[in-house]
């Protein structure tokens, strides 16, 4: 039946590979972390920027994943990992960026928009690294 809830449902249970479509432990509030993040004395807010440059040595190892020598069963994995990686490191420089601004309402919205797109790509990336990882261990076998 159309626009019934449960047309979609198979298909994401189905295409996930251990049949969990989303994990609820990196998805943040966007309006909560930017409420945190005006809320927080300037030492704090350190605690976010340390957590972003964590970040940045988490895509630094990630980044040069070499998609170009995928096996074809894998060729479909190749575009959304290449996007998931350059969106994150778009979003860190643009954290890099407003660290350097004053903090106001704005910036602190816009940090806060940041890292939890970060998070939401790094979830992808690491999905497709471990997709990309198990198959060739079972190849290797």
């Amino acid at each position: 039946m159309p626009n019934q809830p449960g047309n979609g449902t198979p298909f994401l249970f189905f295409s996930a590979p251990d049949g969990v479509a989303f994990t609820s432990n990196r998805i943040f509030c966007v309006n909560e972390m930017a409420m945190w993040f005006k809320t927080k004395s300037p030492a704090d807010l350190k605690t976010l920027h340390r957590r972003r440059r964590a970040m940045e040595k988490w895509y630094a190892t990630v980044s040069h994943f070499d998609t170009g020598t995928l096996p074809k069963p894998l060729k479909p994995l190749q575009q959304p990992l290449e996007e998931a990686l350059r969106k994150i490191g778009e979003l860190l420089e643009q954290c890099s960026r407003l660290e350097e601004e004053p903090l106001n309402d704005k910036t602190a919205q816009k940090y806060a928009e940041n890292l939890a797109g970060i998070l939401s790509h790094q979830n992808t990336v690491e999905r497709i690294v471990s997709m990309i990882r198990e198959h060739q261990q079972r190849n290797s076998d």
